[in-house]
């Protein structure tokens, strides 16, 4: 899979992830800003859906691979400097996978929340030797050891 060069404008960067979970974070930066001076919508939205697509690659198997088919995003308070997303698959089928993400500031306050559906396609892309999940280390860091 490789780089996704848009997640490395906006600064999105893999804490963890393991087992249908992650954390991404994403500074505040000139690349995230609106005129208000807070993180622009699209922003948050492109941090949920980095958090929600690792979570989803750490559940499934080497070679699969997903894209996003819709994803709804509640904006609830202003986001200001780092934010934090946490993404959990809750549903992961044939075809499709379903997956939330909450992103939070550094005081632990929320300021969205995403939910998303994600096309599934198994055996996609040639698996990666030796690898256990669809985590793409370049992307998503390394996968999780148990």
């Amino acid at each position: 899979m490789g780089r996704i060069p848009f997640r490395e404008v906006i600064g999105a960067e893999v804490v963890e992830a393991g087992h249908g979970r992650s954390v991404v974070r994403m500074p505040a930066s000139e690349h995230t800003l609106n005129n208000l001076g807070i993180v622009h919508g699209g922003a948050l939205c492109t941090l949920a859906d980095a958090a929600i697509g690792t979570a989803l690659r750490s559940a499934l198997q080497p070679g699969d691979a997903v894209a996003t088919i819709e994803m709804k995003v509640n904006f609830i308070a202003p986001g200001r400097g780092d934010l934090l997303a946490r993404a959990r698959t809750l549903h992961l089928g044939g075809t499709t996978a379903v997956a939330e993400a909450e992103i939070e500031d550094v005081r632990g306050a929320l300021v969205a929340k995403a939910l998303a559906t994600f096309f599934v396609k198994h055996g996609a892309v040639e698996p990666r030797p030796g690898a256990r999940t669809a985590m793409d280390p370049d992307v998503d860091g390394p996968e999780p050891r148990d």
